[in-house]
């Protein structure tokens, strides 16, 4: 019962801090000499050449309010590690905002971000990836469950 207690009230909290609403126009650019941050979150370019990446959610499928791994990895075609990523979580079609989170190195090569999906549903993690003042981004889309 306490258990259940406490997830209520995170989801509570979580849904009503974070609101339902929708925000289609607030489109910026990020000028290459401003680092991204989860504050500063801006509309990206992507460069000409992506390096191979590779994203992997752990657990699959991710668990809805249980924090899950969100793995960013790439090959040698990626010459310099990145600066920062950062991964904006949202679900299509669905106006409860964005979740954004930044990503953490976990050893060469890999980022691991912490996701909480707030709802079972098809979600969309966008990952914003800087490096030397390019903006790569990418889209990885997965599943949440109980």
């Amino acid at each position: 019962m306490p258990k259940k207690w406490i997830y209520f009230c995170t989801t509570s909290t979580i849904l009503l801090t974070v609101g339902c609403s929708e925000d289609t126009a607030n489109v910026q650019t990020n000028p290459t000499d401003q680092p991204i941050s989860v504050a500063h979150s801006p509309s990206i370019s992507v460069e000409d050449k992506k390096p191979n990446l590779q994203v992997n959610m752990n657990p699959q499928p991710a668990k809805i309010l249980k924090e899950n791994e969100l793995r960013i990895t790439w090959d040698d075609s990626m010459k310099k590690n990145p600066e920062a990523i950062i991964v904006n979580l949202s679900m299509p079609g669905m106006d409860h905002g964005d979740l954004v989170v930044e990503a953490e190195k976990k050893g060469d090569r890999a980022y691991v971000a912490k996701v909480v999906p707030v709802m079972v549903g098809t979600w969309v993690a966008d990952i914003k990836i800087q490096t030397d003042g390019h903006i790569t981004s990418i889209k990885h889309t997965f599943e949440a469950v109980r």
